[in-house]
């Protein structure tokens, strides 16, 4: 089962925070012996993808769709699970985002996992 991280973009670009969870992510699997899928919501140009892979993901899932191209709570939640299900994944690594602070609570209840905020490695 892999370790399914949210690479957040703006604006189709990815930034430090992006990268860093990556990173935790891959630190991760490889305690675990697994691989990191990377879950990325819109539209991001495949240069800007391939750089999620130099810092450890695996396979990359892209979810586009008009009604996801402004944030809404309820729409990524139900696309992470979707990736969630897509991917088998048990370990789940998010930033600590604005979004992913709505998303993460949304998630756990509806996966039914526990919820861990604000971890500092």
């Amino acid at each position: 089962m892999p370790v399914l991280v949210f690479a957040e973009s703006i604006e189709g670009k990815f930034h430090k925070p992006a990268f860093e969870v990556i990173s935790y992510a891959y630190d991760t699997a490889k305690l675990l012996n697994t691989s990191v899928v990377a879950l990325t919501i819109g539209d991001v140009s495949s240069d800007e993808l391939q750089k999620l892979s130099k810092y450890g993901a695996q396979t990359i899932l892209v979810a586009k769709d008009a009604r996801l191209k402004d944030f809404n709570t309820q729409a990524y939640t139900s696309t992470f699970q979707q990736g969630i299900e897509r991917s088998g994944a048990t370990v789940i690594v998010m930033s600590s985002s604005f979004n992913v602070k709505s998303i993460a609570p949304r998630l756990s209840a509806r996966i039914k996992a526990g919820l861990i905020t604000q971890v500092i490695d």
